[in-house]
């Protein structure tokens, strides 16, 4: 192709045909074959330059990539490193093992505890089995979940506590074992139980010396007060009386701080009631300080429940020794105790007592020593420990036993002048309500007891005759059956009967029978307003009283149990109920024969004198062998038994005696009143332990208890 100009020049042409209104035309397009080869190169090296760009913008980030990875990884092979440094020279032992317990790893320390070389050689090993190596111990769970194991070792036997836990390692399923060395700890610990076996043991025996002749003394003065004396002489031996009783307040505090320390202290879970209990300490501290022109008084709020459930004795014991401190700080002026509901729930209450006092004024210093809130080194307690005071200290502890906290703080209140002086002290205390359902019946109609028709329920596997025949003895007109689903329908079909109803249910509550359950059952069908419930228990674990008010049982009653005790129980349900005539000791043939074991003279002696004031016939035996010739020969209607004796002791001597004679009522006395020694007392057949020293009260109680006149 040519152009104006007349020169010769290449184009490139592009035909199309198209139809249009039914005629054929066609399209042409044409471009200098130049303008091509233009496009074509500047296109090409544009999508090339875009192409090298892109490409060298890649490879810049992946070469950042790869080196924050370099530096990444190059961390985490120094903390590697770091932490397998740790793991070498921490003091536990480490030891990685996978499914075929094959040992993977190992650090220093588990080299050692396997008497290896270094932990090197122990890779390829195989892990023992050290399932079977468990030790007892008693702190273990404190330790976490693992066990305690024994690993021998070449320089004697090794404590070890043990804890395997899932780990991956190298990409498979290992586990980690952590075994730390406990030897050092068990030592300590074994050291420590033996020493407070020795101190258990050291108590005992110091309970046993000092009671047994305190046991002569107030013994003695009790025999002397009641003597026909001159009124100066009677007067001292009172003033001795008192001594001796302060002298025994004492001991039983410094044991009971011991057994809070030790754990050993056990709560009762009673009925009793609160005002009387308030107002026999309130008394108390006035019959003993009747000189000390201190004014004592007591408030309780109207809330306050009066029947409660908890220890009675434990409650007079705090009231008591936080009033004797204040008496003893204050010389004059006022002494108030108040009560009031801190919190209810349900049947559960805390109650809040206050102490307070115009007595001596204390820094907060003074207040934690004077309750024993803190010990430090051996050398400071030194430089107050004459100031120490048992009292305060077993105070607060008995508190926190029973579920509370106490709480003093200085000066408390105003004097007669407007001066702020005294201490308050204030505690709580958590116990259970105790009020009986109403019942819908009229028990003023039963005079005998042949009247009080009575329906015993049992368990499957059995029944406690020693407690049916006391009721036999009683006269109660009885009936036997076990618990099944179908009894509390027949008891509802017996309340339709006018003539001849039962009208007292006792449930047995045996170790394989759970008699709250029928409680419950009663419960829920409304059986229980219309009967008394009684339950009898051989068991007695905490919490039982609580349940019994709640389930709506009146009364339960613990083993070792007594027709004295029974009629008592039904006295208190059936007010129209007859007194039964009172047994008299006096030459009688009821009198009982009392056999009296002991090996020491005094004792011998004080407790015949005693029990000649109650008009009993006593006899006597200097030592075990000789209780048990005696005891052939003679039937005697209780035997008083020490426990401590030479030869012969008065736990051989009872099993003997019960071997030939079941039937013998043997009642422990002894010096020892630790809880182990009564439970030695239970399980050798005796009935009680009595302990030293013993009042004319305590054998009233004892005799008319076990004594069963023909």
């Amino acid at each position: 192709m040519r152009t104006d100009g007349g020169e010769a020049q290449e184009i490139l042409s592009s035909y199309y045909p198209v139809n249009i209104l039914g005629l054929d035309f066609s399209l042409v397009f044409s471009a200098p074959t130049e303008f091509f080869q233009k496009y074509i190169v500047r296109n090409t090296f544009i999508l090339g330059l875009v192409t090298m760009l892109t490409l060298l913008f890649i490879i810049i980030l992946f070469r950042r990539f790869l080196k924050k990875q370099s530096k990444d990884l190059e961390t985490r092979t120094d903390s590697e490193a770091g932490l397998l440094s740790i793991l070498d020279q921490m003091p536990v032992g480490l030891i990685i093992y996978n499914e075929g317990r094959e040992i993977l790893r190992a650090n220093r320390q588990a080299a050692s505890l396997f008497a290896f070389e270094d932990e090197a050689a122990m890779n390829g090993k195989l892990m023992p089995d050290l399932s079977r190596n468990e030790y007892a111990m008693d702190i273990a769970g404190q330790l976490g979940k693992g066990k305690v194991i024994r690993l021998p070792a070449p320089g004697g036997e090794k404590i070890i506590f043990l804890n395997s836990i899932p780990v991956p390692y190298n990409g498979a399923k290992s586990t980690l074992d952590a075994l730390i060395d406990i030897t050092s700890l068990e030592l300590a610990r074994r050291q420590e139980a033996d020493a407070n076996i020795a101190k258990s043991e050291l108590l005992a025996r110091m309970s046993f010396e000092i009671r047994t002749p305190l046991n002569g003394i107030l013994g003695m003065t009790e025999m002397l007060i009641r003597s026909d004396l001159p009124e100066e002489s009677r007067e001292v031996a009172r003033l001795l009386r008192r001594s001796a009783d302060l002298l025994l307040t004492i001991i039983n505090d410094i044991f009971d701080v011991s057994k809070v320390e030790a754990g050993k202290m056990i709560l009762d879970e009673i009925p009793f009631r609160l005002r009387d209990e308030v107002a026999y300490c309130v008394n108390l501290i006035r019959r003993q300080n009747p000189e000390i022109p201190v004014r004592i008084e007591s408030e309780i709020e109207q809330a306050v429940p009066e029947n409660i459930i908890g220890d009675p004795y434990r409650l007079r014991q705090v009231i008591t020794n936080l009033m004797i401190n204040s008496i003893a700080g204050t010389q004059s002026g006022l002494i108030r105790l108040s009560c009031r509901v801190r919190k209810s729930e349900g049947n559960s209450f805390t109650l809040e007592f206050t102490l307070n006092d115009t007595g001596n004024t204390y820094t907060r210093a003074e207040i934690k020593r004077l309750f024993g809130d803190y010990i430090t080194t051996i050398s400071e307690r030194s430089d107050w420990a004459e100031d120490l005071k048992l009292g305060p200290v077993l105070a607060r502890q008995l508190t926190e036993l029973m579920g509370g906290e106490l709480t003093a703080e200085s000066p408390a209140m105003k004097d007669n002048s407007g001066q702020e002086k005294g201490l308050r002290v204030t505690f709580t205390i958590r116990v259970h309500l105790n009020e009986k359902i109403s019942k819908n019946i009229d028990l003023g109609m039963y005079a005998e007891p042949g009247d009080i028709r009575t329906l015993v329920i049992t368990g499957q596997h059995g029944r406690d005759d020693d407690f049916l025949s006391i009721m036999h003895r009683v006269g109660l007109p009885v009936s036997v059956t076990s618990f099944q689903k179908h009894t509390a329908s027949q008891i509802r079909a017996g309340l339709k009967t006018s003539k001849g109803r039962n009208i007292l249910l006792v449930l047995f509550d045996e170790p394989d029978n759970d008699g709250f359950e029928a409680a419950k059952v009663l419960m829920d069908e409304g059986l229980t307003s219309e009967h008394i419930v009684l339950m009898f228990t051989s068991k007695d674990p905490k919490g039982h009283y609580a349940r019994c008010v709640d389930l709506g049982i009146d009364h339960l009653l613990v083993k070792p149990f007594a027709t004295e005790d029974l009629m008592n129980v039904l006295k208190e349900h059936f007010p129209a109920l007859k007194e039964p005539s009172a047994r008299l000791y006096t030459g009688k043939t009821d009198v009982p024969v009392v056999l009296v074991v002991d090996d020491n003279y005094l004792n011998r002696k004080v407790v015949g004198s005693l029990l000649r004031v109650l008009g009993v016939r006593a006899e006597f035996a200097a030592g075990g062998a000789e209780a048990v010739d005696m005891a052939r020969e003679k039937s005697y209607d209780i035997i008083l038994m020490d426990l401590i004796m030479p030869e012969t002791d008065g736990f051989e001597a009872s099993r003997i005696i019960l071997g030939f004679n079941p039937c013998t009522q043997i009642v422990a006395l002894s010096a020892d009143n630790m809880p182990e020694t009564r439970l030695k007392v239970e399980q050798s057949g005796m009935k009680e332990l009595l302990a030293k020293p013993v009042t004319v009260e305590e054998l009233r109680r004892v005799i008319d208890r076990y004594h069963k006149p023909v």
